[in-house]
Order: C-alpha cells, then structure tokens, then sequence
C-alpha cells in the first residue's frame, strides 16, 4: 500500500461550481489532529473521495458509513454527541473504491495524492469541549506577539495544552478582487495559516519579529508562510479566560478567521446582502474585494457540516467608518448589515441561538472625523436590538436578541492613539464573560456593560438618566475613575458625555455624577453653565460619543457605558437632530514632516520626481519620493530596502510588488511615528 502525508498549508480549495471529481480521500482542512470539537452536540466530520467510493469513519470503537457523492465525492457523517473530554481520541476515515489502493495518515485535513481501493486519513488527539469562532478585521488578526506584556503572556501559554488553536486565512497572499476566486463559495479555506495546534508558546507566540515584516494596515509582526504561528491575540485571550471560567475542566477551541482592512460586506454572504440592501463597501486598504467575497472563502466551508459552535466573536467596523464615513455608518446602515449577517451566520451553521458578540471599536484618534466612529459603535451595540424607529439612536436597543452581546473596549486605547490598540487583554476577558453567560456555562458571569433605558429634563443644564438594571448588577456606579483626555491628544477627539440644548441646538460637554438622590441612576451637569443660554431646555444626551471616549463611569466590574446618543423623554425629535453633531475640528496646519534621509543607499534609486503627494491621517505633504528598481516580489521589495538602511523601510505589500506597489517610509519607522502619532497608514505609495 502506498502511503502519503497531507499538509494543511498545501491545500487547495475546492470551488463547488468548476471542480473536477475527486479521486482521493480528503478530510475538510477545518478539521486536523489536535482539534477540539463542540461537546454536547453531534459534530458533523465530512471531506471527499472518488465518486460513488463507500467511506468509513472510526470513532470510539464504532464505525458510521457514507457513501461518497456520485458528482462531487462530497461525504458527511454525523457523530454522537459527545460530553466534555480532555482525553485525546482518534478519528479514523477510510475509503474503499475499485481504483489501486493505497493510505495516508494526516495531523491535519485536507487533500491527498492519488486514488486507491483502499485509503486513510487518522484525526489523532480530538478533544470535546467549547469552540470560538472569531472574526473580523485587523484588531481582530492583531497577534499575540504584538500585544501588551507579549513576553509574559506567551510565556503563560504553555499552561493551555488543552486549549487548541487553529488560523485560517492567510493574510497578503490572495487577491479579494479576483472574481474568479472569490464570487463563488469554496468548499474549503483558500488557505492554513496555522493548522491545529496545542495551546503553547510555540503556537501563538511562535511569529517572531527578526527578519519578520509588518502588513500595511494592521501593524502586526507577520512570519512568511510556514516560518511561524500566527494568532489573534483577542481570540487567544478570550480563548484562555473562558478555559480559566471554567476552572481548566473544559477544553477550549480557537478558530481565527479574520482578514485585515476589511469591510463587513465582504463577511456577508449574498442573503444577507440583499436583506440589508448593503451599500457598495468603500476601501482604503489595498484589500478590493467584492461583496460577500470573505463569507464565501473563510465562513462558507465551515457550513457544509455545518461545523458546531458555542459563540461567535466578531471585531470588525475601523473600515466601514474610516473609508466610508456616514454612507456607511449613518443612521441604520451598518446596523442593519451587522444584525442580518448575524442572523444568516446562525442559519447557515445551524444554531439559531448561537451567542454573538460584537466588539466595539476601540478608541483612536482622526482629526478629520469626528463623527464615523461615533456612530459606528452605536451600530456595533445594536446588535442586541431591532431598531424600533422611536426616533432614538442610541445603543441600548430593546434587548430583542437575548443571545447578542457588546463587548466595549472604550476604556483600552493605545497610548499613540493609534487605531490598533496593543492593550487585548480586557477585551479577551469581557468577550469570555459574554460567551461564559450566554452558554450558560457560568449563568452569573458579570457580561453585561450599564445601558442606557430614559432621560428627563433635571433642571437648567441637567438631565437624569435610568440606565437598564441588569448591567448594574446591584451595586453603584463608579463615577470617579479620573479619567481625562490624553495628553497630546486634540481635545475634539474626545468627550465623556454631552447635553443638546432646544432651541438652540447646541451640544454642551456635560459630567456624569451619581443620580441616585433624585431617582436616578446618573445627574449629568453641563461642565460650562456660563454657555447654556437663558430659558434653553435639555432634549437629548450622549454618552462616549467621539473618537476617543472618556470612560468615567463604570459599573462595580469596571466596565464602562455603552455608548447611546438619545432624546430625553417628551422632546420632540424634529427640534434638533441628534446626528450629525455640530461640532467640527478646527482647521490647523500639519505637523512637520520627517527630514528624508541625505543618503538613501543602494537599495532605493531615487528616479521619481519631486511633486509626489502621500497621505498621512489627512496630513498632505510633497515629497520626493524613491522607487524599487527592479523589484518583482514583495521579497525583491523587502530586500532592497533592507540594503538602504533607515532611509526607506518596506511594508509587507498585499499584492505580488513591482516597480511602483511597494509602500515605504521616508525616515525611520520611529521617527515617523513621532511626528504623526500613529504607526497606521503611514505609507507612501510610490508611483513613477
């Protein structure tokens, strides 16, 4: 018999609509060895063989046929529910056709080589316990090496064995436009990040920075293919508090799906699409995908079991709101587009009641808009809610989807404000929270973050405020928690809570201080009474609405508001429109520009002309600017400016380069980030 081994990162997707009959044995590339499979439901196993050739799976001693499909080879089976295991098993699927035989043995899914009347694929060290399902975009990609502590959290790893890990998609190594690939389903992920791994220092600290280069919008520290372990740190946390919940009884499977600079649209599938009337996703990442071109390549191959969850964890909007500002965020919008593909997600993997948490964009810093952000978390928290139409925007919604969740991330910034905040590990914690409650896991794990219900007028320049009960858990708010906006940071990024004025229209900076002596939960006061105008009446509040929020209330677990933008009780809405705010930035020159190095080196041929424009957060600059002779491979790219030294560093690019795709820095990584205060979209895009 001959035998043969199949890799996970060698797999090829299977398009349903143009591939040609198998003629091996296959295992889908979800599954592998060292998976974790979701306990207490049946966990559908499927893959493909030759047409019509009789499959046979092993497990536990007992043995559960399917016959493959006489067009596709597509097999399934079903196997028994199965409750909590921290014992390894093995899977075994064999296969049995006229052709001449042979077998495999794999640690991981995917296709073989060649037909035979006899063939093998071996599962080996299943685990049955919790599986995450976590997606989304750069913060949710965001790698454990690059987050806070990284040291010492990938150090603790090595605690987790019975946590597994698993990275789907590979980043900068697909064309989203290419509509050959991505405008039809694929019965498989294009591509293996990481196959299924125990949980370890190796496994998701294993992407070291030497010799690694950064991807353009994510900032990550990113191994070449097959050099390193690449996980999401959001997905590692939330992974490892869930295990910690539940006291380390329970295995714990994470699956990392995310693609960074990317639009919602592209994780909706084409029914949800069409329900959301979505508008056309609007892009400034390189990443030019269509509609539903990541649903098709990185959700779909997980619904042909469908393969069981417990929860989904989705962090994904910095896109919609940065590129597409309010044609994508106003008014029910992104909503809208985030709660229909919640709903066609739980159809198409089978569980209508799957938890789903939404992770709020976290603080960061546009002097240009002020309010895409904004608005884009009051959409984000309305994943809990059906919009009623009362006229209302804020986030706290009716509570209409009891198995949806916010997790606010409003208090983690990073401290270059920066879009991609290292701080991950509260918002692992919080995600864990949810999944634990909802799951029922941990019935009273304290998920929930105070939400808005009502306001009435308090007085001049007064409004109290009833937050929901459940997000209080009994206790008192803190309202002292000192927070203040950042050093450094211009002051129109930022606010804690406001009061609009009738009718004038006038939003006012207002302080949050405990309500409870007047019946309410919080008695927001104007922090400048001398610009309240004589006889004005309060009509509406807004708590957390900026870019970057001060978070000065929490409840009694320090998790802050969620973010509500509202009218108060008997206002008439047509008065003055809660969105968009008035306040605008005041124009103000850029900042200075880095000097280009005198002497760029060997590498970079300084051919372009002077009079070349980059854009950096808004800042606009001439530049002379250096072109990559020569270069034909983001390798080529990297390794020539790599030779120039600090006077042009290459970003990692997302397409193949040639002469003019590379993106560079003028100066040092460093000192461009201390002029612009940000490491995000700090890019020249070299044209000749």
């Amino acid at each position: 018999m001959r035998s043969f081994v199949l890799f996970a990162l060698a797999c090829s997707p299977s398009v349903a609509a143009t591939a040609a009959a198998p003629t091996s044995l296959s295992v889908s590339n979800v599954f592998g060895s060292h998976m974790v499979l979701q306990r207490d439901r049946p966990a559908p196993v499927w893959g493909w063989a030759k047409p019509g050739a009789a499959v046979v799976v092993s497990f536990d001693g007992k043995t559960h046929a399917a016959s493959a499909a006489a067009q596709t080879g597509f097999w399934k089976v079903v196997l028994p529910s199965q409750p909590v295991s921290l014992v390894g098993r093995d899977i075994a699927v064999s296969s049995s056709s006229s052709s001449s035989s042979s077998s495999s043995s794999s640690s991981g899914g995917g296709g073989g080589g060649g037909g035979g009347s006899e063939e093998s694929v071996l599962l080996s060290d299943v685990l049955f316990g919790e599986v995450l399902l976590c997606s989304g975009q750069s913060n949710m990609e965001f790698v454990l090496p690059a987050a806070a502590n990284a040291t010492a959290e990938i150090a603790a790893a090595d605690a987790y064995p019975h946590i597994r890990v698993f990275s789907g998609p590979m980043q900068n190594a697909d064309r989203l436009n290419a509509t050959s690939d991505f405008n039809v389903t694929h019965d498989q992920l294009k591509f293996v990040r990481m196959g299924w791994s125990v949980g370890s220092s190796a496994s998701v600290g294993g992407c070291q920075p030497a010799g690694a280069h950064c991807d353009t919008c994510c900032g990550n520290k990113v191994a070449p293919p097959g050099t390193g372990s690449y996980f999401s740190a959001v997905c590692w946390f939330a992974a490892r508090d869930l295990a910690d919940l539940l006291g380390g009884a329970v295995p714990v499977g994470g699956i990392d799906q995310s693609y960074g600079g990317t639009s919602i649209q592209f994780w909706m599938g084409a029914r949800s699409i069409a329900a959301s009337d979505a508008p056309v996703a609007t892009q400034c990442c390189g990443q030019n995908g269509g509609a539903s071109c990541l649903y098709n390549t990185q959700i779909h191959p997980y619904t042909l079991g469908p393969m069981q969850f417990a929860a989904t964890l989705f962090y994904q909007g910095e896109q919609n709101a940065n590129c597409g500002g309010p044609t994508q965020v106003a008014g029910a919008v992104y909503s809208s587009m985030l709660q229909q593909m919640v709903a066609e997600w739980r159809a198409a993997l089978g569980y209508a009641a799957m938890p789903f948490g939404a992770v709020l964009l976290a603080p960061w810093r546009d002097d240009k808009d002020l309010a895409s952000f904004a608005q884009l978390r009051l959409a984000q928290a309305n994943v809990t809610a059906v919009p009623s139409g009362s006229g209302s925007a804020a986030g706290s919604g009716s509570g209409s989807d009891a198995n949806a969740f916010v997790v606010t991330t409003l208090d983690q910034g990073a401290d270059n404000f920066e879009v991609h905040s290292p701080y991950k590990q509260a918002v692992g914690r919080r995600a864990a929270l949810g999944v634990a409650a909802l799951t029922g896991l941990v019935p009273n794990a304290p998920y929930l973050a105070p939400a808005y219900g009502s306001s009435t007028d308090a007085g001049i320049g007064s409004v109290g405020v009833k937050l929901q009960a459940a997000g209080l858990y009994g206790a008192a708010l803190n309202t002292s928690t000192g927070a203040t906006c950042p050093q450094g940071l211009p002051a129109a990024n930022c606010e804690a809570f406001a009061i609009l004025s009738a009718p004038d229209c006038t939003w006012h900076d207002a302080a949050a201080a405990p309500g409870a002596g007047r019946g309410f939960d919080l008695l927001l006061n104007v922090t400048n009474t001398s610009a309240w105008v004589p006889g004005s009446r309060a009509v509406a509040t807004r708590a957390l609405y900026a870019n970057w929020p001060v978070v000065t209330v929490t409840n009694v677990h320090g998790t802050p508001l969620v973010p509500w933008l509202a009218y108060v009780e008997g206002a008439a809405s047509d008065e003055c429109p809660l969105i968009p705010p008035p306040r605008t930035p005041a124009p103000s020159p850029p900042p200075p520009m880095p000097t280009p190095h005198p002497s760029p080196g060997p590498g970079c041929n300084l051919t372009a002309p002077a009079g070349f424009y980059a854009q950096q957060q808004g800042w606009w600059k001439n530049f002379s600017t250096a072109s990559m002779g020569g270069a034909k491979t983001v390798a080529d790219c990297a390794a020539a400016c790599d030779k120039a030294g600090p006077a042009c560093l290459a970003f990692h690019s997302w397409e193949p380069c040639t002469i003019g795709d590379c993106y560079l820095y003028f100066g040092s990584l460093d000192g461009f980030a201390a002029h612009t205060g940000s490491y995000a979209y700090q890019r020249l895009a070299v044209k000749q």
